[in-house]
């Protein structure tokens, strides 16, 4: 199925959970910021949500220090 990941299209399988398409592209849960579809998602959803065909996914990597 295809979704937009940090606007460009993507092919992943079906039924594609957002915990291992994090995990196949190397996002770490405590320092990635979501957005789907327009809204941030909260840790647990993170955990719950099932992608689905035309979902647009952006990930923002969250950097501290001096």
């Amino acid at each position: 199925m295809e979704i937009i990941f940090n606007g460009k299209s993507l092919d992943i399988a079906p039924d594609t959970s957002l915990a291992t398409f994090m995990g196949k592209n190397n996002l770490i849960f405590e320092h990635t910021l979501i957005e789907l579809n327009g809204r941030i998602l909260s840790k647990e959803e993170k955990l719950e949500v099932q992608l689905a065909a035309g979902d647009t996914l952006a990930a923002f990597t969250l950097v501290s220090g001096g």
